[in-house]
Parts: structure tokens; sequence; C-alpha cells
């Protein structure tokens, strides 16, 4: 059985004081209306460590009419 790549918060939380394993957190926050609302908010304050991923630029197809871009 393989584990899911997402855990909980508190297991987050743990891993991080323990340093324990590789871990990469990304913060792809991101809202339709502002596109540069997510990178705003990883400014304001993110997990430590944590990337920023554009989920607009990075994380989406093109749009071809026939599709949603997300």
């Amino acid at each position: 059985m393989s584990r899911s790549p997402l855990i909980e918060a508190s297991e987050l939380l743990e891993q991080i004081k323990q340093g324990k394993g590789k871990l990469l957190v990304a913060d792809c926050r991101y809202a339709l209306t502002d596109p540069f609302a997510g990178c705003k908010a990883y400014e304001q304050g993110h997990i430590p460590g944590a990337v920023y991923v554009d989920l607009g630029e990075l994380l989406s197809a093109p749009t071809t009419g026939m599709n949603g871009r997300h």
C-alpha cells in the first residue's frame, strides 16, 4: 500500500520539529479574482521551509475553450 503525499497539519508540525525526513511543502494558495493573492499571502507568512508555487502559472494548463485550467 502506498502512502498519500498529503498529511495532517499536526503530523507536519511533528516532522518539522523532529527534522524528520525530506519534506517539500508547496504553498499553492490562489484566488480566481486576484492572481497575485496567493503570492502576497505567502510573503505575509507561510510554513517554515515552504516554497511558493503559482497555481495559475505553473500548475495550470493553457485554456482551449474545452477544458478547465486548474
